[in-house]
C-alpha cells in the first residue's frame, strides 16, 4: 500500500513539474493587421489586429504586396499592439 501511495505522490508530482501549453500560450505570437496605402503613402484601409503565432506569424511578418494601381498591402505586427 505505501509503493501505491508513494508512486502516486511521484507521479502526481512530475505531472506538475511538467510545463503546461496555456503558459507558453502568448509566447512567440504578435498582433498582426493589414494596412493598404496608396502610390503616395497614404493610408486607405486598416484592418483589425488579430494574434498570430507560429508558422502563422512566420508566414505573414513583414509581406506586403502591390497591385497594378499602386496600392500596397502590408502585414504591420506588433507583440503588444492591440488596436
Amino acid at each position: 500500500m505505501k509503493k501505491l501511495v508513494l508512486a502516486a505522490a511521484l507521479g502526481i508530482g512530475i505531472l506538475l513539474a511538467l510545463p503546461s501549453c496555456e503558459d507558453d500560450a502568448g509566447d512567440g505570437c504578435m498582433y498582426c493587421y493589414i494596412r493598404v496605402t496608396d502610390v503616395d503613402g497614404t493610408v486607405l484601409d486598416e484592418g483589425t489586429p488579430e494574434e498570430y503565432c507560429g508558422a502563422d506569424l512566420d508566414d505573414i511578418d513583414g509581406d506586403y504586396t502591390t497591385d497594378a494601381e499602386g496600392n500596397t498591402s502590408e502585414w504591420i505586427c506588433d507583440a503588444a499592439y492591440k488596436k
